[in-house]
């Protein structure tokens, strides 16, 4: 099974996991992460196909959030309206993040609640460090 049909399985069963993500992804549904392309010698970004994005859409683009932020181009002067849509992607992400695992912590399911709990700790490890 792919994330993203993960994603829309779990879903699926949580209205209010759903509506909470969606409030807090207002940059990323409307701004959605770009993928870097290298095409004639040069290095680019294509825009994602414009539609109405769900929630599972918007846990889909948090990987994309991350390669940009790790892998992609390095412009330090680039256009200031950019930089803080790179900004505004990377606080909604790590909100999501945040909630998401709260929802794993809380699940009924054992397993999914112990590896929410695992992350935490290790969370609260590397903000303590």
């Amino acid at each position: 099974m792919n994330h993203s049909t993960f994603f829309s399985e779990v879903l699926r069963d949580s209205n209010d996991l759903s509506a909470k993500i969606m409030e807090l992804s207002p940059v990323i549904r409307s701004k959605p992460p770009r993928k870097q392309i290298f095409a004639d010698g040069r290095v680019g970004f294509n825009m994602l196909q414009s539609r109405r994005m769900n929630a599972a859409d918007v846990l889909d683009a948090l990987p994309r959030i991350r390669n940009n932020l790790f892998h992609g181009g390095k412009w330090p002067s680039g256009p200031e309206d950019e930089s803080a849509r790179d900004r505004d992607l990377l606080r909604e992400a790590t909100d999501i993040l945040l909630l998401v695992l709260d929802w794993c912590v809380s699940s009924e399911d054992s397993d999914l609640a112990a590896v929410g709990r695992e992350f935490r700790h290790g969370l609260a490890k590397l903000a303590a460090a």
